[in-house]
């Protein structure tokens, strides 16, 4: 999985408990701002300011072809939450998977995997997966989001 477009300081976050618990403001526009972000941070890492370097693309951006291009990088991903009373979208690090042509979808894979020991001693790992339609990137582009670190937005989509 190709991370290099991220930190040190970044990196270690999304290895963190509290990477799990990130979220944006429903009233954000087009830029993330510190006003906008909703994230808990360890003492010894400051994320806010990277975050604000990133770039979203735009619905015209979201085709197959662009997220093929984003296979083995990792994106931050933000999508709804459950309840139609939130006034903030979730946000996580993740890969895309697999993208599924035919069916106009792509497979998403949270970056931090969580591992518990069962009772037989057995090391468990827990994959998060979810399977995302393109339409909704498209259409409905203030709730779904893909956002990249400028640099990586600036290799794949401007050279």
């Amino acid at each position: 999985m190709n991370n290099t477009h991220y930190s040190a300081n970044l990196l270690k976050y999304m290895n963190t408990p509290e990477s799990y618990n990130m979220n944006v403001s429903i009233y954000l526009k087009n830029i993330l701002t510190h006003e906008h972000l909703y994230i808990e941070e360890p003492k010894d890492v400051n994320i806010k300011n990277e975050l604000c370097n990133f770039i979203s693309l735009s619905s015209n951006e979201i085709t197959l072809e662009n997220l093929e291009k984003l296979k083995g990088h990792v994106i931050l991903y933000q999508y709804p939450d459950t309840s139609t009373w939130s006034n903030s979208y979730h946000m996580s690090f993740m890969h895309i998977e697999n993208i599924n042509q035919k069916n106009d979808n792509f497979v998403l894979t949270k970056y931090k995997k969580d591992t518990f020991i069962d009772s037989s001693g057995k090391e468990i790992t827990m994959v998060d997966r979810c399977i995302e339609k393109l339409y909704r990137l498209r259409e409905q582009s203030s709730a779904y989001r893909i956002w990249l670190p400028f640099k990586l937005y600036l290799n794949e989509y401007i050279t």
